[in-house]
């Protein structure tokens, strides 16, 4: 059964990707740039090759426009594929402004602030829900249970950001504290009732009914160090980052850690690039655990 729903926002998000793919493969053919863009192809394809765990793709295209001294504004969308990119789980769009509260007069140091909403629809995973042990026919115990359907559900998010980054020589340490706060719309969703029929000495599926899941929040503080490095004469600038997701609702419980390492390049001042492997330690309600690659592009109007 096909999971994915053929909304115009989808067709929409899969159209801006593959012109973010049409937009590489033409400058692919400009050798200034070809060998980059193969290094970092073969060595994200041989971490994918080699990866033991649920591995996926993520990808975004966006467009960002400056309207004003220290403050610019940006739309992207983003699609992503899990199951060694055999499922897409999710996508959607984000808009946000992003102001700039100080930078110093050799422009080594500076702070800003973000402010963003997102529209995400996201597949949620099947579910089991364990419900009476009861004896068989010769004594041995049987467990009971309710399945629920995977299905899609979507989710409004705003988040406010704070971001500080210092420059010393080629390197630029930032820091960044974001919080975000997430709702999600109640869905209903089919559940099956398994229960054992001594009749046919089994477990059988003895009911269906659409059960709601009910609409929630959650409020997260996602704290990130990043640190990127200017290689001269080379064209693209590595980076890394570690970023901890903190539950406010648990008493800052942490959730997750994300481990990221990946290349930015930038082409005729316009085209921004970044390509990325990830890695998550955890899965949540947000999004799953594993390995990832991932390919981004924000043109600058």
């Amino acid at each position: 059964m096909n999971l994915v729903p053929l909304t115009m926002l989808q067709k929409v998000a899969k159209n801006l990707i593959k012109l973010l793919n049409h937009i590489i493969m033409r400058l692919i053919n400009q050798n200034k740039f070809k060998n980059s863009v193969l290094f970092l192809f073969f060595a994200f394809l041989s971490l994918y090759c080699h990866a033991e765990s649920d591995f996926g793709v993520w990808t975004s295209a966006g467009v960002e426009k400056k309207i004003a001294s220290g403050v610019s504004a940006n739309f992207e969308a983003e699609y992503r594929m899990r199951n060694r990119v055999e499922v897409t789980d999710r996508f959607g769009f984000s808009t946000g402004l992003s102001y700039r509260l100080y930078r110093n007069k050799r422009k080594t140091f500076s702070v800003k602030c973000n402010l963003d909403y997102s529209f995400i629809r996201n597949l949620e995973s099947s579910s089991i829900t364990l419900k009476n042990i009861v004896p068989d026919k010769e004594g041995n115990d049987i467990q009971e249970y309710n399945e629920d359907d995977a299905f899609w559900r979507s989710r409004h998010r705003g988040s406010l950001s704070l971001s500080a980054g210092l420059k010393l020589s080629r390197f630029r340490i930032s820091l960044r504290e974001r919080y975000r706060l997430t709702y999600y719309d109640g869905q209903y969703v089919k559940e099956t009732k398994y229960r054992y029929s001594y009749a046919f000495d089994k477990l059988i599926a003895r009911e269906e009914e659409m059960e709601l899941k009910s609409a929630k929040q959650l409020n997260v503080l996602r704290s990130r160090m990043q640190i990127d490095y200017d290689i001269p004469s080379f064209k693209i600038n590595p980076f890394a980052s570690i970023e901890f997701f903190n539950d406010i609702d648990n008493g800052l419980k942490l959730n997750k850690t994300r481990w990221r390492i990946g290349g930015e390049y930038t082409y005729n001042k316009t085209h921004n690039f970044v390509v990325y492997y990830q890695f998550q330690n955890a899965s949540d309600q947000d999004e799953p655990g594993g390995h990832v690659v991932g390919v981004g592009y924000v043109f600058e109007i």
